[in-house]
């Protein structure tokens, strides 16, 4: 829907070169996304063996706990701050004025 919103509010300032480029750039990453997207979800799996499997000088083994942390701190935030906007109002709107007084 956000695309679509952008792309209305193009046409309706009168900016159909912009709406070109957007629409020819959403094509052009669809296009680009079509292959992997069909290999992971519908392309038949190789057959075992068919490739010599890659050594591994070392075993698998779980990351380190300062590796995942900030991914468990960021995932997180992003749920708490889809919980309660709110809580960044502050710092968004003091961040909103002060470009707004840099650009207008």
């Amino acid at each position: 829907m956000s695309k679509l919103t952008i792309y209305l509010a193009l046409a309706q300032s009168g900016l159909w070169w912009a709406v070109a480029v957007a629409v020819f750039t959403s094509v052009l990453t669809m296009v680009a996304l079509m292959r992997p997207f069909y290999r992971v979800f519908w392309a038949v799996p190789a057959v075992a063996g068919a490739r010599e499997a890659p050594v591994r000088e070392k075993p698998v083994r779980e990351v380190p706990a300062f590796m995942w942390a900030p991914m468990v701190v960021l995932a997180a935030l992003c749920l708490l701050l889809g919980l309660a906007p709110g809580l960044a109002y502050g710092l968004l709107h003091q961040a909103a004025a002060l470009l707004a007084g840099v650009g207008g």
